[in-house]
This record gives C-alpha cells, structure tokens and sequence, in this order.
C-alpha cells in the first residue's frame, strides 16, 4: 500500500497548513488511487489538523467494506475548515451515506461552519434509494450535486416535497 509514500503526503499537508496555508486553502482530491483503511488511518490526523478546504475521492478501486464512513464523519467533525466534501463512483450502503450525510447535518445545527458542497456522482449502482436521497438532499448542504445516479422521474415526488420544505440549498445539480 506504499504507506511511507501516504505518510510523506499527510506530513506535507499538515506542513502547509501550518506554514504556507495564510488566507489560503487546500483541496485534497484523491482520484484512482486505493484507500484501505492503512491508508485512512494515516490521513485522518493530517486532514484533522489541516486547513484542508475541500477533500473527495474519485474512484479508488477499494471494495469496500471499509472505514471510509468513519473518516470522513471525523473529518467533518473535527475540521471546520472542510466546507466540501465530494465523491466519485464511490460505492458504500445507504447507512454509510446516512452516516456522513448525518454528519454534515450535526455540524450544520451547531452553526460551527456551513457545508457548501456535497457531492454524490455515480455512487449508487442500482440508482439511489429514496431514503438515501432523502438523507442527502436533508444534510443542509447549500450546494448538493448528484450527477449519474440513476435517478428518474420517480424521484421527482421526494425533490419536489424537499423543496417545497424551504431548505438551505441554493443549487441542486441533477445531471445524467
């Protein structure tokens, strides 16, 4: 899993943000690249102590189970900076996505800091369900993105009866 190469990386970021970072922020976007939980349990302190602004991972080729729920509700948890969190042909159940979708959600009702982006593109192979996009279009985000789920007209009644509830979000994309 090359861990030395995933600590070198987690040193740099917590480096940057300490003495590099000012008014600057950092997008950590992992893409392609496997993430086992080795790999999550070196990044998670960095990204906790890091002005890391926004963090996705684009189809990393991990089959899951893993922990990946856990890391990102504690990064979520524990840094304020993160305001986007995004994701990419990353495939967990409809608890995990609860979970995270929970998360933003906590954080949005302590008024520490807003999630202005949470991105869900190809995550649910046989489309998403109803009670996952439930849970993601509740989580408070102002901007939720969900391109190429699957989704079709059956899922008209649940947005329509979201929006009708006057949400926070600003921008809803539902491409593909």
């Amino acid at each position: 899993v090359l861990i030395p190469y995933w600590k070198e990386f987690a040193n740099a970021i917590v480096h940057w943000s300490e003495y590099h970072a000012g008014e600057a922020t950092l997008q950590v976007v992992i893409r392609r690249i496997e993430t086992p939980d080795a790999v999550l349990d070196v990044l998670c302190p960095a990204i906790k102590r890091s002005k890391v602004r926004a963090f996705g991972i684009v189809s990393d080729g991990h089959s899951r189970p893993c922990k990946l729920d856990e890391f990102i509700v504690d990064m979520i948890h524990s840094n304020h900076e993160v305001t986007t969190v995004g994701f990419h042909s990353v495939v967990l159940s409809n608890e995990e996505w609860k979970t995270i979708c929970d998360a933003i959600r906590a954080r949005d009702v302590g008024k520490t800091s807003t999630m202005e982006l949470s991105q869900f593109h190809e995550c649910f192979v046989d489309g998403i369900s109803d009670e996952a996009l439930k849970d993601i279009l509740t989580s408070n985000a102002v901007w939720v993105s969900l391109g190429g789920n699957g989704m079709s007209s059956r899922e008209a009644s649940i947005i329509a009866e979201f929006l009708n509830s006057n949400p926070p979000l600003a921008r809803l994309s539902l491409k593909n």
